[in-house]
C-alpha cells in the first residue's frame, strides 16, 4: 500500500513547541501515492489493526497515541497505545487531547455557518464588525484572508516576547485582547492577499468575529453549532472543564504537563489552538464535514477551492492519501501532537492524537497507512 504523503501535518519538537505552521514539517515517503482507487466503487472493509505499528511507535515515548481509523466509508475504528499518566494508566479509544491548530478547522467550520445564514461574507471586511477589537488590522482585511492565512498579519507566536510570557506565569489566564496585543504594533508581514504565510494571529481575530456575531463565547458557540447537534461530549474550548491525558514534553517544566500550571499556555492558544477532543469524536466531525452536515455544499467548496494549488485552504490542509487527495489539520501545543484527515470521495479516514511531543503524530501517521 502507499504511503501517507503528508502536504500538511502537526508540529513537531523540532519546531517552536505549539502552534508552529503545520506546513513546516511536510514529509516526504518512499512510496508514490495514486489516486486510482479515488474513483473506484469499493466496498467499505475493517482496517487492519494498527497496534503493532503504533506499539513500536511509542516505544521510546513517555505517553503513547489513539488512531481512529475508517477505510473505504465504513464505520470508525479506533486504537490506543501508551500511557495517560505518570502512574502508567493506559490511554483509551476516549481519552481526551489537547489538538492544537486543529482548533483552526472547527472555528472555520463556525464561520462558514454564519456565511450561511447571510450574517457576513467572506469578501466583508473584518474591522466593520469588530469596532474597538479591531486595533492594529488593515481596514481593508477580509474574513477570506483571515481564513486562508493571506492577512498578511503577523504571527503572535513568532513574537520573541511570548514564550517567555507564557512560560513565565503559568497561571496566567489570556485574553484575545492581551494575545492581539503582542502584534499591534508589528508591521504587516506583507499587504492583505498578496501572499500565504501561516499565523495564528489570523484565527484569534476570527474567534474575537465569532464572539461578537454570536454573543456567544466560542465554546458556547461551539456546543449550539457543532458538538450538541453531532452528538460530541469530549469536545471542548473549555479546559476549565476538560480533563485531557497528561502531555509529555521538554518544553513543559518537569517535562509534562502534570508538573504545572497549563493556563497560561492553553488560554493565550485559544481559538488557534485550545480545543481538546478525542480520536473518535474528530472522525465524527470531518465525517459530518465532507457529509453535509454542517454547512451547505457551496460553504464547503469554498472551504476547498484552490487548496491544492494554494497548500491551505479555509482552515484546511491538502493531505495525499494513497486513494486521493484528502483534507484535514494537523496540530501540536506543549505535550501533544495531532494530525486528522479524510479523503472525500472514499470516505477513507485517519485520525491520530498522541500526548507525547518528542515525536511527530505525522511520523505514525505515515506508518499506520502502510498497513492499510
Amino acid at each position: 500500500m502507499a504511503a501517507l504523503v503528508m502536504l500538511a501535518s502537526a508540529c513537531t519538537s523540532d519546531n517552536e513547541p505549539f502552534l508552529a505552521d503545520p506546513a513546516d514539517t511536510s514529509a516526504l515517503v518512499e512510496d508514490t501515492a495514486t489516486t486510482e482507487a479515488a474513483s473506484e466503487d469499493v466496498e467499505a472493509t475493517a482496517p487492519n489493526d494498527p497496534t503493532e505499528t503504533m506499539e513500536i511507535w511509542a516505544s521510546t515515548l513517555s505517553g503513547g497515541a489513539v488512531v481512529s481509523i475508517a477505510r473505504n466509508g465504513g464505520a470508525v475504528s479506533t486504537f490506543a497505545v501508551g500511557a495517560a499518566d505518570s502512574s502508567g494508566s493506559p490511554l483509551e479509544p476516549d481519552s481526551q487531547f489537547r489538538v492544537g491548530s486543529i482548533s483552526k478547522t472547527f472555528i472555520a467550520a463556525m464561520v462558514m455557518q454564519l456565511v450561511d445564514e447571510g450574517t457576513l461574507a467572506l469578501d466583508d471586511p473584518v474591522a466593520g464588525f469588530l469596532s474597538d477589537a479591531s486595533t492594529g488590522l488593515d481596514p481593508a482585511l477580509t474574513v477570506r484572508q483571515l481564513m486562508s492565512h493571506t492577512s498578511g498579519v503577523p504571527s503572535y507566536t513568532d513574537q520573541g516576547s511570548f514564550f517567555g510570557a507564557v512560560f513565565s506565569d503559568a497561571e496566567r489566564a489570556w485574553t484575545p485582547r492581551e494575545i492581539r496585543a503582542l502584534v499591534d504594533e508589528v508591521p504587516a508581514d506583507f499587504e492583505p492577499g498578496e501572499r500565504h504565510s501561516y499565523s495564528n494571529t489570523n484565527y484569534v481575530v476570527l474567534g474575537q468575529l465569532l464572539e461578537a456575531l454570536t454573543g456567544q463565547t466560542i465554546d458556547e458557540a461551539l456546543k449550539e453549532r457543532i458538538t450538541e447537534p453531532l452528538g460530541l461530549t469530549l469536545t471542548t474550548f473549555d479546559s476549565e472543564t476538560a480533563s485531557p491525558v497528561v502531555g509529555y514534553s521538554t518544553f513543559l517544566p518537569g517535562d509534562s504537563s502534570e508538573a504545572e500550571s497549563y493556563t497560561s499556555i492553553a488560554t493565550s492558544a485559544w481559538a488557534a489552538g485550545e480545543l481538546v477532543s478525542t480520536g473518535p469524536e474528530l472522525a465524527r466531525f470531518l465525517q459530518a464535514l465532507v457529509g453535509g452536515e454542517l454547512m451547505t455544499e457551496s460553504s464547503f467548496e469554498a472551504m476547498t477551492e484552490g487548496m491544492q494549488e494554494n497548500g491551505y485552504g479555509l482552515g484546511l490542509f491538502p493531505i495525499g492519501f494513497p486513494t486521493g487527495m484528502a483534507i484535514g489539520h494537523g496540530g501540536g501545543i506543549p505535550g501533544f501532537t495531532s494530525i486528522m484527515g479524510i479523503q472525500p470521495e472514499t470516505g477513507d479516514l485517519l485520525i491520530v492524537v498522541s500526548n507525547d511531543d518528542f515525536d511527530d503524530a505525522n511520523e505514525l501517521a505515515q506508518r499506520v497507512v502502510r498497513t492499510w
